[in-house]
């Protein structure tokens, strides 16, 4: 027996076989390399870009994917999830499927799935915020008015009461403010163009139900009015002042000097005083200049600028009369005078301006003086006459009077005493003495 030549008509067989096995498994990973892979799978041919739709946040969409194939879908499994929410094949034979958004926030999403011919398809998803079942009222909210005291309240329907309102971005016009309960109020400081959201929370359980409602204002400027428009006209040398105020706006008032000259003597403070005395004769028109504290949102400030004019004439000279009063004053005496004024406007006010009238004697308004004298001696005072004039008066004038009161002459009747008797009480009486003023004080001065 040959056993070489069967070993080598083995060992050729075997060979051949193992060439053939390499070859079929190059084949295998050939095909398998050229076969379309899940991951691979070629783009819908129906769809071949993608479907766009749009979903409110933490709502749904149902997309109807017929027109990608008549066929419809494939099955659940197929569908790549997107990362914030969900997908269910609805109707597989129809082409119905179902996005569910997850309310996370997100402003965007994205999916595929397959058609009934292994197609994919891809499906861009825009969200927009989410649309609550709340409603706020009013739709539009009136216009405020610079100082004007504003009183407006918010109402919610569709959610869970008590509804709490807080801000939600943008400004108020200064001076107003939200309060929880919906309530905007305040006193406008500011003007111009504001926009504000109010944010409304219900009570719903356990999830609150939440709404903005934006609100646009454009708060006009105020309208300011200096008074007195015509301050009083002034006298040479006599004390002026005139306060000028403001309304329409937002207090403080700034005043100043805007144009033209005041009157001499004369000064403007910041407040808005007109005060002095003035110094010469004339007419002086000017320009006051006020500026409110209303602000404004875009810059700037308010104010007016009105013209006045006061005149400053001569003054006139009071002349009080007589220029010496009626002698004739004794102490003890009824004594009656009467002063008068004129030059002025009447009727006229009378009062000691300085010194003191003798005692018992009192000057009335009117110009009376009057009394008994109790004390003698020489007295000196001054009686000012002030007249019924108004603006820039009233006016007075002074008169200087020296005035004396002469002592009384006292008499004593003689009076004839009785007898009296050694050893026993007497008692006796005088005659009163007049001439002077009760009660009288006597003693013996000789004898």
């Amino acid at each position: 027996m040959n056993w070489n030549a069967k070993y080598r008509t083995v060992r050729s067989e075997a060979l051949a076989s193992r060439v053939l096995l390499w070859f079929g498994v190059l084949a295998l990973i050939g095909l398998a390399a050229l076969a379309p892979s899940e991951a691979q799978a070629a783009t819908s041919v129906g769809c071949p870009t993608p479907i766009s739709i749009t979903v409110a946040s933490g709502g749904s969409y149902q997309i109807d994917a017929s027109s990608c194939d008549p066929f419809g879908t494939n099955p659940q499994s197929d569908v790549v999830q997107p990362a914030h929410g969900h997908v269910t094949i609805d109707n597989a034979a129809a082409g119905l499927l179902t996005y569910v958004n997850n309310g996370d926030g997100a402003t965007t999403d994205s999916f595929t799935f397959e058609d009934a011919s292994a197609g994919v398809v891809t499906v861009n998803v825009t969200i927009t915020p989410a649309t609550s079942p709340i409603t706020v009222s009013p739709a539009t909210l009136p216009t405020p008015a610079i100082g004007v005291f504003y009183d407006q309240t918010l109402s919610s329907t569709g959610g869970v009461a008590p509804y709490t309102y807080t801000s939600g971005g943008g400004s108020l016009p200064p001076g107003l403010s939200l309060a929880s309960n919906g309530r905007i109020s305040g006193t406008p400081t500011g003007s111009g163009p504001y926009n504000y959201t109010v944010h409304v929370t219900d009570s719903t359980s356990p999830t609150q139900l939440t709404a903005d409602k934006s609100y646009s204002f454009t708060v006009p400027g105020p309208t300011l009015v200096v008074s007195p428009t015509n301050p009083p006209d002034g006298a040479q040398g006599i004390p002026y002042s005139q306060q000028f105020s403001t309304s329409g706006g937002t207090a403080p008032y700034t005043y100043s000097l805007d144009s033209g000259s005041l009157p001499p003597g004369l000064t403007l403070s910041s407040s808005g005083l007109l005060s002095g005395t003035p110094t010469t004769q004339g007419s002086f028109t000017f320009t006051i200049k006020s500026q409110d504290s209303t602000t404004i949102s875009t810059g700037g400030v308010w104010f007016v600028a009105p013209s006045v004019t006061v005149v400053i004439s001569a003054a006139p000279t009071i002349v009080v009369s007589p220029t010496t009063l009626p002698g004739g004053a004794t102490v003890g005496t009824a004594y009656s005078a009467t002063i008068a004024a004129s030059g002025g406007t009447s009727p006229y006010t009378f009062a000691i301006s300085a010194g003191s009238l003798p005692a018992g004697l009192a000057l009335s308004s009117g110009g009376t003086l009057s009394g008994t004298p109790t004390a003698g001696g020489t007295f000196n005072f001054t009686v000012r006459a002030t007249d019924a004039s108004g603006a820039p008066g009233p006016f007075s004038g002074t008169q200087a009077y020296t005035f004396a009161v002469a002592a009384p002459t006292i008499t004593l009747p003689a009076t004839t005493l009785a007898d009296g008797t050694m050893g026993q009480a007497y008692s006796a009486s005088l005659d009163p003495a007049a001439g002077g003023t009760s009660p009288y004080s006597y003693a013996v001065t000789a004898g």
